[in-house]
């Protein structure tokens, strides 16, 4: 650190704690020839009276008459952020996310220790997550903040509990940081006679007051994107589950994919009663069964978040509400998404006694295992988007342009859009949150693609697509003879699929259908059954060729000799 002024600035609420500061400031060690400044602030709140200090100091600490004992080791940390982090302009040693209703007793992820007595003698240190040198936070207990240069505002209009976190949301939307660092574990930063935010009771009002002048800046936007296709009856029940949510922030998106102009009429009356519901119809459809218009979907929303609903589909009203509880705890961005349980309704609502996936209690699932479950066993567990709670970051564009949803590790996915996206934001965040509460409901009927023929062709030709992808890029399929294994276990996994739409006459599909597709397949069966699987890989790479943005997959992993398709490393 360079010669600078130091400012000292202390919220005297009782004048008799004024010698008491002075005079622990005056044991308290500052960098060599730092000019050090004493100001005492006056108000009703700290806020108030923090808002009518003039100083120009680069410097400033900021606490209030209830610190105690102050450790001149502070100066590690500090001298370290400032140097090396100018994007960082405000350092705590207490802090959080702010949960969803603004009451602090209820952070998920606190940062930080913080000593209290009540009597002078005896401390208590409560200690919770250490940060790694420091930790990006968004809410700070204000007992004791240093700030680096003067763009710190204060509100005069909050509760002193509430303070810092104002002050933090002020900084983030001038592209600052606020952090709380790694202190000494052998004695506090700090000792206090005023417990922390954490432990304080929230005043209703107080609380009332901070979340209506900031749920905007401290609740993420969540976009709700509804890929519409016909059917206005089921439609109309989608749009008032994402319009009935108890998370007060969110944007809903429709697209519409429609054949005819009854969701358009059906929506008329909804978007001029609702200006955060949004209407996009498409000319023609966008084709790849629906994904183009959900990828489309994804470009137009601004949501930090995304929800998507199948217009056939229901959400539970506190959906989004819980999964963002959990999101605004994650500080250090380890969840790659959140699902819950779900249940099954028929056409009319009904509940489908069929059986799903549903955790005893919520569960954190490592990334890598529902990668390898899926992998090895063909199916989703997780549940279609319906149930998911994405961030848009994870979903948008890789290095090659194409978006995550539907996409593999550069292999389109034209049949489930699920599980090839739940692999591949997989393969950036390492944890999946999976609720047992059911909240939402998948609907089953007659018009939907499970015992279409032609769609579970498709299916089965891009698990194998997948399956290809993981060995290309040693995703638990690491050896050659993983990857034998595999091509046996989709062999069978095939079969009960087939059987399981048992509308369909498959000998008779496979003779009679002209589709390249479906005489892929039947050789790629062939090929397996006979342990032939280099012919099985350049059958499955002839139908990834004629996929849209495969092309970068094709390159770095696969060769063209004589009109053989063949993977480098097979």
């Amino acid at each position: 650190m360079e010669n600078q002024k130091i400012s000292f600035i202390v919220y005297l609420r009782d004048p008799s704690n004024q010698d008491r500061i002075i005079e622990m400031l005056q044991n308290f060690k500052s960098p060599k020839d730092f000019k050090f400044k004493l100001i005492f602030a006056f108000g009703k709140t700290i806020g108030e009276a923090f808002s009518k200090v003039q100083d120009d100091s680069y410097f400033k600490f900021w606490t209030t008459d209830s610190i105690l004992q102050i450790n001149d080791q502070i100066w590690n940390s500090i001298g370290f952020i400032e140097e090396n982090f100018s994007e960082i302009r405000l350092i705590g040693f207490l802090g959080s996310e702010i949960p969803i209703d603004a009451d602090f007793s209820k952070a998920q992820s606190i940062f930080g220790s913080y000593t209290f007595t009540s009597d002078g003698e005896t401390a208590t240190r409560d200690n919770f997550r250490e940060p790694y040198i420091f930790q990006e936070v968004q809410a700070i207990d204000p007992s004791l903040i240093v700030t680096f240069g003067n763009e710190i505002d204060f509100d005069s209009e909050v509760a002193d509990e509430y303070l810092g976190a104002a002050i933090c949301l002020n900084l983030k939307s001038k592209g600052f940081q606020s952090v709380v660092a790694m202190t000494p574990k052998d004695e506090p930063i700090a000792i206090f006679n005023q417990p922390s935010i954490y432990q304080r009771q929230t005043i209703e009002s107080d609380r009332r007051k901070f979340f209506d002048r900031y749920y905007k800046k401290f609740l993420p936007l969540v976009s709700i994107l509804i890929p519409s296709y016909n059917q206005p009856e089921f439609f109309k029940l989608a749009l008032e589950s994402a319009l009935n949510q108890t998370y007060p922030n969110i944007e809903i998106l429709v697209g519409d994919d429609s054949t005819d102009d009854r969701v358009q009429k059906l929506i008329k009356p909804y978007l001029k009663k609702h200006r955060n519901l949004f209407y996009d119809r498409h000319e023609k459809p966008l084709g790849f069964n629906g994904r183009g218009n959900m990828q489309k979907l994804l470009e137009d929303c601004h949501g930090e978040f995304i929800q998507y609903l199948y217009h056939d589909d229901l959400i539970k009203p506190e959906k989004i509400e819980r999964m963002m509880q959990i999101f605004q705890s994650d500080l250090v961005g380890e969840i790659a998404f959140i699902a819950s349980a779900r249940n099954i309704i028929d056409s009319d609502g009904n509940p489908i006694n069929e059986a799903t996936f549903s955790p005893a209690n919520d569960t954190i699932i490592e990334s890598r295992f529902l990668t390898r479950m899926i992998l090895e066993t063909f199916s989703n567990a997780v549940g279609e988007l319906t149930t998911i709670l994405f961030r848009k970051h994870d979903l948008w564009k890789d290095i090659n342009g194409i978006p995550r949803i539907g996409n593999f590790a550069g292999v389109q996915d034209d049949s489930m859009w699920d599980v090839s996206t739940f692999m591949e934001i997989g393969r950036k965040r390492s944890k999946i949150v999976y609720l047992s509460d059911s909240l939402s409901s998948m609907r089953l009927h007659a018009d939907q693609n499970s015992q279409n023929p032609k769609v579970i062709v498709t299916i089965l030709l891009d698990f194998l697509g997948f399956v290809l992808a993981a060995f290309a890029y040693q995703i638990h399929i690491d050896t050659k003879s993983k990857l034998d294994k595999i091509f046996d276990l989709w062999l069978a996994r095939q079969k009960v699929i087939r059987e399981n739409a048992h509308l369909v006459d498959w000998d008779e599909f496979f003779a009679e259908d002209t589709n390249p597709q479906t005489s892929i397949l039947k050789k790629i069966i062939t090929a397996i059954e006979s342990k032939n699987f280099k012919e099985a890989i350049h059958l499955e790479l002839i139908y990834l060729e004629n996929k849209n943005g495969v092309e970068p997959f094709l390159d770095h992993f696969c060769y063209n000799k004589n009109e053989i398709w063949m993977l480098k490393d097979f």
